[in-house]
């Protein structure tokens, strides 16, 4: 499955930026931490994913 969708990858790191830097109306506001834990989350999960895809591509494992 990783092999297949790396610019699907790409886009949830964006996404996972996207959520770091939202602003929350006033009733979500706590929610807020959690929020940015996640993006980061999203951010750290597939930057990995791409770069063990791009290892794997350089040696020929694919």
């Amino acid at each position: 499955m990783f092999d297949r969708h790396p610019f699907l990858f790409l886009a949830c790191m964006i996404a996972g930026f996207a959520l770091i830097n939202v602003p929350l109306s006033e009733p979500l506001a706590p929610l807020s931490q959690l929020v940015i834990f996640l993006g980061e989350l999203t951010v750290l999960f597939f930057s990995f994913v791409l770069i063990f895809h791009g290892i794997l591509f350089v040696f020929g494992k694919k």
